[in-house]
């Protein structure tokens, strides 16, 4: 059976969710939680089929399975790591990090099946509560220290080094595993330490750094980054290919470009020396992202006046036709040495909140998915309509364009600021395209399919924002949607495809009130204290009942959901002392009765913990098992 699991990280829980991969069907789900925490951020990856979870929190401390992280930023921001297998059962959980996380935590598969870490800790540097570097006057904030850790399978700590007075913004990492890292430095040190040989290393005060599989230094190269881009690759030969956002400073002359000015697309081989780099020549050009594919790059970009120049070359001119806005820009170019094969244009006016997201397939076909601003899209000058706010587009390898789709919406605000593509990924193994993001109106709609917004207008200023997931095949064509509601605005991610055809999602939900379509985990549909935070689920119509160590009985009940015409569930029972204390289940009752009274709701509380549901294909509940604190 093919498996699709969804992993969302939200405050003050996590939670994975299983389901059939061809059309959505839940499995199971499982969530991990505890503590009073908020994730601020996080990274998935997967290795040999385990996943690895990377962010960071705030908060007291914050709780995995039976493992329990404490905050030791005094207060602050601090990191962790944890391991989780398939099935969504913690292996082992660490912290790590400063006295104050403030930059890049990422890390990457490594070699010999290692995890590598890159980030930057003020003042200190700790791994599973132990020490490893610190300053020695904490009242100086000048040493930040860049940080390399390496740990195995088990979480166990394999080598660190620190980097004093630098700040790392990305790093790569090569197939033959060598390490591209960007750094800054806002004190302009000609020098920084390097723990790996306790020298002194002369540097630049910005620019890249390369390092060996060995993490020994290679060589260093100065480049005025500023705000790093996110796409950053390398591919089989090592070759690193980058955006520069390219501005002229009249004290700092680049010798690396020129005169070249707006924004720089560069290829530079493993020895540090520029192989080709093409410039936009116009400020009003931004190039966001790329995907190397093949021998092609495709670059998605944005400009906002009438045409766009990319490498001494008028790409689209419109004699002004469109002469206000920001639009979205595909080039296709020849990785050996930087020519453009094909450009497209796409008007989709995003001015305020430009949005778009790209991807490739293996056999060198672009995908690009994005919001628009008004009831058409015009693409390479021909007009599609419709009333709907996203789109999806595929090119082949040749620039020819093989589908387009636009969403439709039933009702409700169009305003394209609360309109998000968050992701996009292709699966290999199951030849399948999957969409995440955001919307703000009553209903999103590709052929016929749709996602409901699950959020109330209240107030009779339209509902929130709620969260979708799409899946199309290689033709475009929807095959099944799904909704994360409660999503809101936060960013998900889609970080790992697996030979089991799973993916993982990231991202945070905006109320600590998620649930996955069609089973909801946690459900408020009032505006009144007592129903908040309390979980719901679909589907079935059992009542689960669980006792506390005072013997007051919680149970599950069902009622309709009266937005979806669906069946959900509470959980009712008593709270002593502020909190709640489930030891275990003990037992399943059958009932086929509706329940409508929600009067004795308990007024506050979180119900918070581990909790652990099985559904067979006729969505019964075959096993369950909860500890809730």
């Amino acid at each position: 059976m093919n498996i699709l699991t969804i992993k969302i990280s939200i405050a003050p829980l996590f939670f994975l969710l299983f389901f059939n991969i061809s059309y959505g069907q839940l499995e199971k789900s499982a969530f991990i939680g505890g503590g009073k925490f908020t994730i601020i951020e996080q990274q998935l990856i997967s290795n040999k089929n385990e996943v690895y979870v990377l962010g960071k929190f705030a908060g007291d401390n914050a709780s995995f399975g039976n493992q329990v992280l404490y905050n030791h930023s005094k207060g602050s921001v601090t990191c962790f790591i944890a391991k989780f297998n398939t099935s969504g059962d913690v292996k082992w959980a660490y912290d790590l990090g400063g006295l104050e996380n403030i930059g890049l935590l990422k890390m990457q598969a490594w070699k010999n099946n290692t995890i590598l870490i890159a980030g930057v800790a003020n003042g200190e540097l700790s791994y599973n509560n132990k020490r490893l570097a610190y300053q020695k006057d904490s009242s100086v904030y000048q040493d930040i220290n860049s940080y390399f850790l390496v740990i195995d399978e088990q979480g166990s700590l394999i080598k660190h080094q620190t980097f004093n007075d630098l700040t790392f913004n990305n790093f790569v990492i090569s197939p033959s595993y060598e390490v591209c890292v960007s750094y800054g430095s806002g004190f302009k040190l000609p020098h920084i330490k390097y723990s790996e040989t306790n020298d002194t290393l002369k540097i630049a005060d910005r620019g890249i750094i390369r390092f060996d599989n060995q993490l020994r230094v290679v060589w260093s190269k100065y480049m005025d980054l500023g705000q790093e881009s996110k796409s950053w690759e390398m591919d089989n030969e090592g070759n690193l290919y980058g955006i520069y956002p390219k501005v002229i400073d009249p004290y700092r002359p680049d010798t690396l470009f020129g005169n070249s000015y707006g924004n720089i697309l560069y290829k530079m081989n493993p020895q540090g020396v520029f192989i080709w780099f093409k410039a936009t020549n116009d400020y009003s050009v931004s190039l966001m992202s790329f995907k190397v594919s093949k021998q092609t790059i495709n670059v998605l970009g944005r400009y906002s006046r009438a045409n766009m120049h990319f490498d001494g070359k008028l790409l689209f001119d419109f004699n002004n036709k469109f002469p206000n806005g920001t639009y979205t820009s595909l080039l296709s170019l020849q990785t050996s040495n930087g020519n453009l094969k094909w450009a497209k244009n796409i008007q989709n006016d995003l001015s305020s909140y430009p949005t778009a997201v790209i991807e490739t397939d293996t056999s060198g076909n672009v995908y690009v998915a994005g919001c628009k601003n008004d009831d058409s899209l015009v693409v390479e000058k021909e007009t599609h309509i419709a009333k709907g706010n996203f789109f999806l587009i595929k090119y082949s390898e040749k620039g020819n364009q093989d589908f387009i789709k636009l969403s439709h919406y039933h009702k409700g605000n169009t305003n394209y600021a609360q309109n998000h593509i968050s992701d996009l990924k292709w699966d290999k193994f199951s030849k399948k395209l999957y969409i995440i993001g955001c919307f703000k109106s009553d209903s999103i709609i590709f052929d016929q399919i749709s996602i409901a917004n699950c959020n109330e207008d209240l107030l009779g200023l339209g509902v929130f924002e709620d969260g979708f997931l799409f899946a199309f095949s290689d033709n475009g064509k929807p095959l099944w949607a799904k909704g994360l509601h409660g999503a809101g605005r936060e960013i998900f991610e889609f970080i790992s495809l697996t030979d089991k055809s799973q993916i993982f999602v990231s991202g945070t939900c905006r109320d600590g009130k998620p649930s996955f379509d069609p089973f909801s985990l946690i459900y408020d549909n009032d505006t009144t204290p007592y129903y908040k935070n309390f979980y719901f689920l679909n589907y079935t119509d059992q009542i689960i009942t669980a006792q506390d160590k005072e013997n007051s009985i919680l149970k599950l009940i069902v009622y309709p959901n009266p937005i979806l015409g669906v069946l959900h569930y509470s959980f009712l029972g008593l709270k002593e002392n502020h909190q709640w204390k489930i030891i275990n289940s003990i037992g399943l009752e059958i009932s086929h009765g509706l329940s409508n009274n929600r009067s004795d709701l308990p007024s506050e509380g979180l119900i918070s913990g581990h909790y652990l549901l099985i559904l067979n294909d006729g969505y019964n509940i075959s096993s369950t098992g909860f500890v809730v604190q």
